[in-house]
Protein backbone atom coordinates (compact mmCIF):
# COMPACT_ATOMS: atom_id res chain seq x y z
CA UNK A 1 0.00 0.00 0.00
CA UNK A 2 1.35 3.60 -0.69
CA UNK A 3 1.99 6.38 1.51
CA UNK A 4 2.24 10.07 1.20
CA UNK A 5 4.38 10.11 3.63
CA UNK A 6 8.11 8.56 2.42
CA UNK A 7 9.01 7.08 5.91
CA UNK A 8 6.02 5.31 6.39
CA UNK A 9 6.52 3.79 2.88
CA UNK A 10 9.69 2.76 3.60
CA UNK A 11 8.96 1.10 6.49
CA UNK A 12 6.15 -0.53 4.37
CA UNK A 13 8.98 -1.87 2.10
CA UNK A 14 11.21 -3.23 5.12
CA UNK A 15 8.36 -5.63 5.70
CA UNK A 16 7.31 -6.69 2.82
CA UNK A 17 10.70 -7.35 1.22
CA UNK A 18 11.80 -10.62 -0.16
CA UNK A 19 14.30 -12.16 1.80
CA UNK A 20 16.54 -12.64 -1.88
CA UNK A 21 17.29 -8.95 -2.04
CA UNK A 22 18.79 -9.05 1.45
CA UNK A 23 22.13 -10.71 -0.42
CA UNK A 24 22.48 -8.30 -3.20
CA UNK A 25 24.00 -5.42 -2.47
CA UNK A 26 23.93 -2.29 -3.96
CA UNK A 27 20.40 -3.13 -4.99
CA UNK A 28 17.17 -0.64 -4.95
CA UNK A 29 15.88 -2.11 -1.75
CA UNK A 30 19.21 -1.86 -0.23
CA UNK A 31 19.54 1.59 -1.19
CA UNK A 32 16.22 2.83 -0.14
CA UNK A 33 16.94 1.04 3.56
CA UNK A 34 20.54 2.91 3.78
CA UNK A 35 18.56 5.94 3.16
CA UNK A 36 15.71 5.45 5.25
CA UNK A 37 18.55 4.79 8.23
CA UNK A 38 20.67 7.73 7.51
CA UNK A 39 17.69 9.95 7.83
CA UNK A 40 16.44 8.38 10.70
CA UNK A 41 20.16 9.10 12.62
CA UNK A 42 19.98 12.40 11.20
CA UNK A 43 16.59 13.15 13.04
CA UNK A 44 17.73 11.82 16.23
CA UNK A 45 20.94 13.96 16.22
CA UNK A 46 20.19 16.59 19.05
CA UNK A 47 19.98 20.39 17.37
CA UNK A 48 22.04 22.68 19.50
CA UNK A 49 20.93 25.63 20.70
CA UNK A 50 22.98 29.29 20.98
CA UNK A 51 22.15 32.21 22.75
CA UNK A 52 23.48 35.57 20.75
CA UNK A 53 23.56 38.61 22.38
CA UNK A 54 24.86 41.87 21.16
CA UNK A 55 25.71 44.88 23.84
CA UNK A 56 27.21 48.23 23.89
CA UNK A 57 28.40 49.00 27.44
CA UNK A 58 28.73 53.11 28.53
CA UNK A 59 31.58 54.82 27.69
CA UNK A 60 33.75 57.25 29.73
CA UNK A 61 36.09 56.88 33.09
CA UNK A 62 35.67 57.20 36.79
CA UNK A 63 31.81 56.54 37.16
CA UNK A 64 31.25 55.07 33.95
CA UNK A 65 33.42 51.48 35.23
CA UNK A 66 30.50 51.30 37.73
CA UNK A 67 27.92 52.19 35.53
CA UNK A 68 29.44 49.94 32.87
CA UNK A 69 29.67 46.53 35.84
CA UNK A 70 26.18 47.29 36.93
CA UNK A 71 24.95 47.01 33.15
CA UNK A 72 27.16 43.85 32.91
CA UNK A 73 25.99 42.31 35.85
CA UNK A 74 22.20 43.48 34.45
CA UNK A 75 23.25 41.25 31.16
CA UNK A 76 24.78 38.26 32.63
CA UNK A 77 21.69 37.59 35.17
CA UNK A 78 19.34 37.95 32.48
CA UNK A 79 21.42 35.62 30.51
CA UNK A 80 21.73 33.27 33.82
CA UNK A 81 17.39 33.85 33.73
CA UNK A 82 16.76 33.31 30.29
CA UNK A 83 18.85 29.97 30.14
CA UNK A 84 16.31 28.87 33.34
CA UNK A 85 12.88 30.33 31.93
CA UNK A 86 13.29 30.80 28.46
CA UNK A 87 15.26 28.30 26.57
CA UNK A 88 18.61 26.40 27.80
CA UNK A 89 20.94 26.87 24.99
CA UNK A 90 24.17 24.71 24.94
CA UNK A 91 26.15 28.05 24.09
CA UNK A 92 25.96 31.66 24.81
CA UNK A 93 27.43 34.40 23.34
CA UNK A 94 28.04 37.59 24.12
CA UNK A 95 29.39 40.21 21.80
CA UNK A 96 30.21 44.15 21.67
CA UNK A 97 32.04 47.08 22.86
CA UNK A 98 32.62 46.96 26.25
CA UNK A 99 34.30 50.03 26.65
CA UNK A 100 37.01 48.24 28.76
CA UNK A 101 40.25 46.74 28.33
CA UNK A 102 41.67 43.55 29.42
CA UNK A 103 43.42 44.47 32.48
CA UNK A 104 39.77 45.92 33.90
CA UNK A 105 37.17 44.69 36.55
CA UNK A 106 34.57 43.99 33.40
CA UNK A 107 37.21 41.68 32.10
CA UNK A 108 37.68 39.55 34.75
CA UNK A 109 33.39 39.50 35.76
CA UNK A 110 33.30 37.83 32.55
CA UNK A 111 35.65 35.44 33.12
CA UNK A 112 34.83 34.54 36.52
CA UNK A 113 30.85 33.87 35.27
CA UNK A 114 32.67 31.10 32.73
CA UNK A 115 32.83 33.46 29.91
CA UNK A 116 36.09 32.97 27.42
CA UNK A 117 37.25 35.61 24.64
CA UNK A 118 36.69 33.99 21.56
CA UNK A 119 39.84 36.53 20.11
CA UNK A 120 41.79 35.28 23.17
CA UNK A 121 41.10 31.33 22.82
CA UNK A 122 42.17 31.47 19.19
CA UNK A 123 45.00 34.25 18.48
CA UNK A 124 46.36 33.82 21.84
CA UNK A 125 46.24 37.26 22.73
CA UNK A 126 43.61 40.53 22.34
CA UNK A 127 43.87 42.50 19.42
CA UNK A 128 43.24 46.11 19.29
CA UNK A 129 40.41 47.33 18.39
CA UNK A 130 40.01 50.95 18.85
CA UNK A 131 40.17 53.18 17.56
CA UNK A 132 40.89 53.59 13.75
CA UNK A 133 41.50 57.07 12.58
CA UNK A 134 37.80 58.04 11.04
CA UNK A 135 37.37 60.38 13.47
CA UNK A 136 40.23 61.74 14.29
CA UNK A 137 40.07 64.73 11.47
CA UNK A 138 40.99 68.21 13.61
CA UNK A 139 42.31 66.26 16.41
CA UNK A 140 45.68 66.22 17.03
CA UNK A 141 45.59 64.15 20.18
CA UNK A 142 46.89 61.00 19.80
CA UNK A 143 44.41 58.10 21.23
CA UNK A 144 46.15 55.11 22.12
CA UNK A 145 44.79 51.81 20.35
CA UNK A 146 43.18 49.19 22.73
CA UNK A 147 41.04 46.22 23.22
CA UNK A 148 37.66 47.18 24.03
CA UNK A 149 36.07 44.61 21.71
CA UNK A 150 35.22 41.38 22.89
CA UNK A 151 32.93 37.76 21.55
CA UNK A 152 32.76 36.32 24.73
CA UNK A 153 31.86 32.27 24.59
CA UNK A 154 30.21 30.55 27.69
CA UNK A 155 29.04 26.92 26.91
CA UNK A 156 28.03 23.61 28.43
CA UNK A 157 29.21 21.59 25.38
CA UNK A 158 32.53 21.73 23.05
CA UNK A 159 32.83 24.86 20.90
CA UNK A 160 35.59 25.30 18.29
CA UNK A 161 36.31 28.45 17.11
CA UNK A 162 37.48 27.63 13.79
CA UNK A 163 38.33 31.64 12.71
CA UNK A 164 38.61 35.05 13.76
CA UNK A 165 39.90 37.92 11.92
CA UNK A 166 39.59 41.50 12.68
CA UNK A 167 37.81 43.70 10.27
CA UNK A 168 37.09 47.16 8.87
CA UNK A 169 40.95 47.83 8.34
CA UNK A 170 39.95 49.16 4.82
CA UNK A 171 39.67 52.78 4.50
CA UNK A 172 39.04 55.35 1.55
CA UNK A 173 41.10 58.29 1.18
CA UNK A 174 38.93 61.57 1.69
CA UNK A 175 39.26 65.08 2.01
CA UNK A 176 37.58 67.36 5.33
CA UNK A 177 37.27 71.21 5.53
CA UNK A 178 40.88 71.21 3.01
CA UNK A 179 42.42 68.50 5.26
CA UNK A 180 43.08 65.03 4.30
CA UNK A 181 41.53 61.98 6.29
CA UNK A 182 41.25 58.74 5.86
CA UNK A 183 37.72 57.02 6.43
CA UNK A 184 36.99 53.82 7.75
CA UNK A 185 33.60 51.88 8.54
CA UNK A 186 33.85 52.63 12.25
CA UNK A 187 35.91 54.14 14.58
CA UNK A 188 36.12 50.64 16.09
CA UNK A 189 36.96 47.31 14.22
CA UNK A 190 34.61 44.61 14.33
CA UNK A 191 35.39 40.78 15.13
CA UNK A 192 34.79 38.12 12.93
CA UNK A 193 33.92 35.08 14.56
CA UNK A 194 33.57 31.32 13.16
CA UNK A 195 32.10 28.98 15.14
CA UNK A 196 31.72 25.10 15.12
CA UNK A 197 29.08 24.49 18.09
Amino acid sequence: RCSSNPATALRALYIMRDDAMDSVADSPYDRRLSTAVMAKKEKKRKRKKLWIVCTQLAEGDGDGDDLRLSQLRQTVEWMEKAQRKICRADAIVIAGDFNATPQSELYQMMADHGYRSAVLRRLGKEQWTFPTETWRYGNPEVVTKRTTDYVWIKSSCPVRIEKVQLVGRHYIDSEHRGQKIKIYPSDHLGIYVKLAI
